[in-house]
């Protein structure tokens, strides 16, 4: 193949990559439309609401209706009355586990730089008092 059909053929991949990408993109953000939560209320209470999710302990409240429109809204604060109404109309829910805090290795991957910089200055620091030529910080 010459180097003019491999030119034409790495354009025709990229651009159907990219085109496959923001159409991805495009459909994310047509799926989910953020609603008041007034307005979310209104929807559950009209039965128009099938199956929500609660995500980060309960303040971030996805939905979706009969016709698969998917929604969003969020919780200032604890609402009980929405689990009552949620059953009352036979709604679907559910609730994402807890996050449990930072692992070990979110801690330590934190700590790094401080212990890089800590280490480096030691270095430094033993390099200077060595004192004498030959062995000094910058030789």
């Amino acid at each position: 193949m010459n180097d003019f059909a491999k030119n034409i053929l790495l354009w025709v991949v990229v651009a159907i990559v990219l085109m496959a990408v923001l159409n991805n993109f495009s459909q994310n953000q047509q799926a989910t439309q953020e609603v008041p939560y007034s307005q979310f209320l209104e929807q559950v209470r009209n039965g128009d609401v099938q199956r929500v999710e609660f995500k980060d302990g309960g303040r971030t409240v996805q939905f979706e209706g009969p016709d698969k429109r998917r929604g969003v809204t969020y919780l200032a604060y604890p609402d009980r009355d929405l689990y009552n109404d949620l059953n009352a109309k036979g709604v679907t829910f559910k609730a994402d586990k807890p996050e449990t805090g930072p692992s070990w290795l979110a801690i330590v991957i934190q700590l790094l730089p401080l212990i890089l910089i800590i280490g480096i200055f030691i270095f430094f620091m033993r390099q200077l008092q060595s004192g004498g030529g030959g062995k000094g910080a910058m030789s």
